[in-house]
């Protein structure tokens, strides 16, 4: 993850994978304007499958200008 492009269903089973068993699992996102709010949800609805029970959303300076 970290910058690697993966699909939607290996990011779920690679999250699932690193938080094993854990309670409380937490998500930080950060995303920068380039990315759509539509994918973020997609994100957050993988992580949520995934057990995680909170995620943390946040913005990234710069990005999508030119």
């Amino acid at each position: 993850l970290l910058g690697d492009a993966v699909s939607m269903r290996s990011f779920a089973e690679s999250l699932a994978d690193s938080t094993g068993r854990r309670e409380g699992k937490s998500l930080l996102i950060l995303a920068d304007r380039r990315v759509s709010t539509g994918h973020l949800m997609e994100v957050v609805s993988a992580a949520k499958r995934s057990g995680v029970s909170k995620v943390l959303l946040a913005g990234k300076r710069g990005g999508g200008e030119q």
